[in-house]
Formats: structure tokens, C-alpha cells, sequence
């Protein structure tokens, strides 16, 4: 372990439970695609959604092994160029992918990704019926999960 390793994991689903924009990388024939993703971190899994078609679900449904990233960093400048530094904290997970098929598992997933982003709580409808069906939702089950940081004061 080094001394930059996140050894609480408290932090890390904090870190998971802040960030806004994760990247998701999968591989297909030896040829990986990363792309980023608005995610919500749910009862210990990663959820996200897409549309019904493109790279990534074809990725996805040929090779069910995904990394997800996240993180927040801050630039720390110095007088020396050579010691311009970042403070960051980073959260780097291995899992598998499964697409959600029932309606009521759908809603309860998008609902709790609906309270993360809509600070401002402008969304007083229910997420309609219809539009659940016309919008993938993926599951990420964590296999293994790290996380890293530098503190620099």
C-alpha cells in the first residue's frame, strides 16, 4: 500500500456518492472505449443510463467487464514549474454489467439518480411509463474498488 491509497471505505462510497461525471471504460476485441457518464451510486452498486443503442451497449453486451472511474481534483501551482502538483482524490472500480429489464427497477433507479441531480428540485412529475421503456439502465456490480488521494496542503 502506499501512502496515497485510500485505506477508509467510507470515503470511498463518499467520493462515488459527490462526484457528477464518472467514465466508464469497457473493451471489445481488444479494443477498450471510455466515455463519460452522468451515474448514480445506489445500495453499494453503480448505476447509469444511455439510450437503447450505441458503442457502448454494444460493448457492453458482448463484454460485460467494465472499469469505472471517478474523481475530483484541484490545481495546486507553485513558483518552481516542477512542483506544480494536483490535489485529487480518485476511485477506480472493476465490476459486471447487467441491463435492467423490469419497469418498477428502472423507476426506483432513475428516481434515486433524479434526487442526486435535481439540486433545485424543479422535477415534480413522476417519471413517465413510456420513457422508461425507451431508456437503458445499466447495473454495475463492484468486484473491486481503490482509491487514491493527495492531500498536498
Amino acid at each position: 500500500m502506499t501512502a496515497r491509497m485510500i485505506e477508509d471505505r467510507k470515503e470511498i462510497d463518499e467520493i462515488l456518492a459527490k462526484a457528477l461525471v464518472g467514465r466508464l471504460g469497457a473493451s471489445l476485441r481488444d479494443r477498450p472505449y471510455v466515455v463519460p457518464i452522468n451515474f448514480v451510486y445506489h445500495q453499494g452498486k453503480i448505476y447509469f443510463h444511455s439510450a437503447l443503442e450505441g458503442q457502448m451497449i454494444s460493448y457492453m453486451k458482448a463484454n460485460n467487464q467494465v472499469c469505472f472511474e471517478v474523481d475530483e481534483s484541484e490545481l495546486v501551482p507553485n513558483a518552481s514549474p516542477c512542483n506544480f502538483t494536483f490535489r485529487y482524490r480518485s476511485v477506480i472500480a472493476f465490476g459486471k454489467v447487467r441491463f435492467l429489464e423490469d419497469l418498477t427497477e428502472k423507476r426506483e433507479v432513475l428516481s434515486a439518480m433524479l434526487q442526486k441531480y435535481d439540486r433545485e428540485k424543479v422535477a415534480v412529475n413522476p417519471i413517465p411509463q413510456d420513457n422508461l421503456r425507451d431508456v437503458a439502465v445499466w447495473e454495475m456490480a463492484l468486484e473491486s474498488v481503490t482509491g487514491k488521494k493527495n492531500e498536498v496542503l
